[in-house]
């Protein structure tokens, strides 16, 4: 049976947008060039969900404000930027950095998956496949005038980072965990939606290597899994559950580490039985968990290994929902940290039909 994305066409390079100087100025120069995409998304996901409940998307804002500009001071200022900048009402950027509709009704199942591993040629390579919808993500170039240059995928109007590299030599790449109770939870206002992709964001701009990007993820703890690999050689796999966090290191697993949507790591397992809870694993998590688990003990370490795993379809479903390359999948990435300067691969969705394209990290290298 043919896989779905056979008959997809192929896809031309991601554009990407650089933005430069204060976090206002980044933010405007985003508003500016992604503005007709901005104001499409306050659209469909701002109007489209939030209408009929306003007040509890303003009480969901209300709590994550504080808690995301303790991780980013500039928050404001970015966020009013990119009002500036695409014409879009400010409240809107503010519900759609922080995706109020996650918490006010509509679940959406995801699929992400991050891989790492050592190779002979290369190094540290880190890779990941996005999955979320494609019209709302975008490639950024960030040169703030305090921080460090990074590329990054990013929800088109939010000051998010998902997964990038910066000029340091740091490679992330995170997947969420997703909630193991969400039906007992879902009326619970948490900071927990949006936490990770601004302590992402700061973890790009701050941290040169994973001492400095682990010592974040214990200041502000999320609810997410990380692969994260440096510029030093070193690899880790992270799942952190609010102040639980359990870690592996590449060396400790045969030099390759990778996660999917589910908890695994003993510490989180025993936060979560703590709570009364159990982690659930869907196909979606279990089945690209068993293809990376194969992996690890059959593949050899390179990157047109991560190309291959980034584009596998290896235990498929009909509607090709459960492999690592499926039909949710928004962009494709990977790094090398050691190899130098930095360049981030990535490719459209799917993988499998598009070409992973050099996006170099420093400005004025492409």
């Amino acid at each position: 049976m043919p896989h779905p994305h056979d008959t997809w066409p192929k896809r031309p390079p991601v554009p990407i947008v650089t933005v430069r100087g204060t976090p206002y100025e980044m933010g405007l120069q985003h508003g500016q060039q992604y503005a007709e995409v901005i104001r499409t998304s306050v659209r469909n996901w701002v109007d489209g969900y939030v209408k009929g409940q306003e007040d509890k998307a303003r009480r969901v804002t209300e709590h994550q404000f504080p808690s995301n500009q303790r991780i980013y001071p500039a928050l404001f200022d970015e966020l009013r930027g990119i009002a500036d900048g695409s014409g879009a009402p400010y409240e809107s950027i503010v519900q759609m950095n922080f995706r109020v509709w996650n918490h006010i009704g509509l679940v959406e199942q995801t699929a992400c998956t991050t891989i790492g591993f050592i190779s002979e040629e290369d190094g540290v390579v880190v890779g990941a496949n996005l999955d979320d919808p494609r019209e709302c993500y975008g490639l950024i170039r960030r040169d703030p005038v305090d921080g460090l240059t990074h590329v990054t995928n990013t929800w088109i109007g939010s000051i998010w980072s998902v997964d990038g590299a910066n000029e340091a030599g740091l490679v992330l790449a995170q997947a969420s965990l997703g909630h193991p109770d969400w039906q007992r939870y879902k009326d619970v206002v948490t900071p927990r939606e949006n936490y990770f992709g601004t302590v992402a964001r700061r973890m790009l701009e701050t941290c040169a290597d994973i001492p400095q990007a682990v010592a974040l993820l214990r200041e502000f703890p999320t609810y997410n899994n990380w692969v994260l690999g440096d510029a030093k050689g070193d690899l880790v796999c992270i799942q952190c559950w609010g102040s639980a966090m359990g870690l592996q290191r590449a060396a400790d697993h045969d030099n390759m580490v990778f996660t999917s949507n589910h908890h695994f790591m003993p510490e989180v397992v025993a936060a979560l039985a703590a709570q009364g809870m159990q982690p659930s694993i869907s196909d979606y998590s279990r089945v690209r968990f068993e293809v990376l688990e194969r992996a690890r003990k059959n593949q050899p370490r390179n990157r047109a290994t991560m190309e291959s795993l980034l584009r596998s379809h290896e235990g498929s479903d009909q509607d090709g929902l459960t492999c690592i390359c499926n039909t949710g999948t928004a962009l494709s990435m990977y790094g090398m940290p050691q190899t130098r300067p930095g360049v981030l691969y990535v490719a459209d969705q799917p993988p499998c039909r598009n070409d992973y394209m050099e996006y170099p990290v420093t400005c004025g290298s492409g």
